[in-house]
């Protein structure tokens, strides 16, 4: 992302990539199981809200990704 870059943008913040207790349905600030990053049939849905465990990945690896990518973690007991 360039264009961000160019704008001074150096951070991304990621909302908590894993499954919501409400599936697909919610902002995902409720885990439900953090290793379920969108590929199995849990909850009603496979992919998160945010999308795919592989669009994730796609994201972070991208080369053209100049940004720092800060991930947000809701630690249950």
């Amino acid at each position: 992302m360039p264009e961000w870059s160019q704008a001074g943008i150096a951070a991304i913040w990621l909302p908590p990539a894993s499954k919501d207790m409400s599936g697909s349905y919610s902002v995902d600030y409720g885990p439900y199981d953090h290793f379920d990053l969108g590929e199995y049939g849990q909850k009603e849905t496979v992919e998160t809200r945010f999308g795919s465990k592989q669009e994730l990945i796609a994201l972070i690896n991208n080369p053209r990704q100049r940004q720092e990518c800060l991930r947000d973690l809701i630690k249950t007991r």
